[in-house]
C-alpha cells in the first residue's frame, strides 16, 4: 500500500495535466472563436484580430494538450498503473515529444 502522501502527490499531479489540457483546449478552440466573433460583432477590426491571433498562436493549444497527455502518462506510471507496460509507455512518450516538437517548428 502507497503512503498517503504520494497518493496525494499523483492525485495532485493528475489535476495539474487537466489544468494544461483544459488550458489547451480553451486556447485551441475558445480563444479564435472568441476573436473571430468580435471581429463579427466589429468590436475589432480584421488587422487587430490578427494580431491577437498572432501573438497567442491557437497552434500552442495543442503544444498544452500534449503536455497535458505527456505529464498525465507519467503520473500513472509513477503510481504504478503501468506495470510490465514501460516499452509500450516509452514508445507513447517519444511520439508525444516528437509531435511536440513537430508542433513547435512547424
Amino acid at each position: 500500500m502507497l503512503p498517503l502522501a504520494s497518493i496525494t502527490n499523483a492525485y495532485g499531479d493528475l489535476i495539474s495535466a487537466a489544468f494544461w489540457i483544459i488550458g489547451g483546449l480553451l486556447l485551441r478552440y475558445a480563444w479564435p472563436r472568441s476573436v473571430h466573433k468580435k471581429i463579427a460583432c466589429g468590436k475589432l477590426s480584421e488587422e487587430e484580430g490578427r494580431a491577437r491571433l498572432r501573438k497567442l498562436h491557437p497552434k500552442a493549444g495543442y503544444v498544452s494538450i500534449l503536455l497535458g497527455a505527456c505529464l498525465t502518462c507519467t503520473s500513472l506510471f509513477e503510481f504504478g498503473l503501468f506495470k510490465g507496460f514501460e516499452h509500450i509507455i516509452g514508445i507513447l512518450m517519444i511520439a508525444f515529444s516528437v509531435s511536440l516538437i513537430a508542433f513547435v517548428i512547424w
